[in-house]
């Protein structure tokens, strides 16, 4: 006998199952994680998201902005030291925030 899905889940190519509230929210992850994987910086998830899709959303956004600021930095080093030929100088990223532990301890 053929199993039914119910209506109101989704099963995906893996074979989880999400319902109906989480497919918006997994869909934006997936085009931001898309526009990210090709190089494009300035997109950001929603910061109004709650939960676990919250802490997804502030971690993902924490990330692009990383990389942003690192590619930057390398584009000056390039043009500095390639360039200009002033090998003195060096990359500065500036502060990186560590992700706290507390987020995945067991109670």
């Amino acid at each position: 006998m053929k199993k039914t899905i119910a209506p109101s889940t989704t099963r995906t190519r893996n074979g989880s199952q999400f319902g109906d509230e989480k497919d918006a929210e997994l869909k934006q992850l997936l085009v931001a994680l898309t526009a990210f994987k090709r190089g494009d910086f300035s997109v950001r998830l929603p910061e109004d998201w709650t939960g676990l899709a919250g802490k997804v959303a502030d971690t993902f956004n924490d990330v692009i902005g990383a990389n942003e600021r690192m590619s930057r930095e390398l584009e000056r080093i390039v043009r500095i030291v390639g360039k200009e030929g002033r090998i003195s100088q060096h990359i500065s990223i500036g502060a990186v925030r560590q992700i706290s532990s507390r987020i995945w301890r067991r109670p």
